[in-house]
């Protein structure tokens, strides 16, 4: 008969560290991913008296994507789903909306993205905006002419790339939309 404390569970105290640590990773990965969860479903028990925290629903039907999309771009909102880039054109309104998001969160569908698919947009005032995508590209990180404008209604997602890379990817993958309705 096998005893687990003997044969399984580690003897010394390094192997014993190893495992905690182990555990505390699992558990905080854990959190995360239920956070991120809670969050889509109920955006609004996580205010906690801020105002407009929540900038609108993004959702690309083909793709089963639904994603809040919160304002800002920093760690702390991107933990939670998209995010409005700070100092771009409001959703719905001329100019570039660009929109941020973890490849293995709020935009891991994104990889499966089509010219031609239809983003859909809500703002926080529930007006709904249509958007085709017209292309996909990749660029590095520092290439800041996404962000660009032509004035007129567009909407840019953006997300790190190669989709399947482990720790910071080096590039990012552009979807380009316009604003069809």
């Amino acid at each position: 008969m096998l005893n687990l404390n003997e044969s399984l569970l580690p003897s010394g105290g390094c192997e014993k560290l190893f495992v905690w640590g182990g555990l505390i990773l699992l558990a905080l990965a854990g959190w995360k991913a239920a956070s991120y969860t809670a969050f889509q479903l109920h955006p609004e028990w996580f205010e906690h008296g801020k105002s407009g925290q929540v900038a609108g629903r993004l959702q690309i039907k083909r793709l089963g994507l639904s994603v809040v999309v919160v304002n800002g771009d920093d760690e702390k909102s991107l933990s939670l789903g998209a995010g409005l880039v700070p100092g771009t054109a409001p959703i719905g309104s001329d100019g570039n909306t660009v929109i941020a998001g973890h490849r293995d969160l709020a935009f891991r569908a994104l990889r499966h993205v089509q010219a031609g698919d239809v983003v859909r947009l809500e703002s926080a005032d529930a007006k709904s905006y249509a958007y085709r995508v017209e292309d996909t590209r990749i660029v590095n990180p520092d290439d800041v002419s996404v962000l660009a404008s032509d004035g007129r209604p567009k909407l840019t997602m953006i997300t790190c790339y190669p989709f399947h890379y482990m720790g910071d990817a080096p590039k990012r993958y552009i979807v380009d939309a316009r604003l069809i309705n």
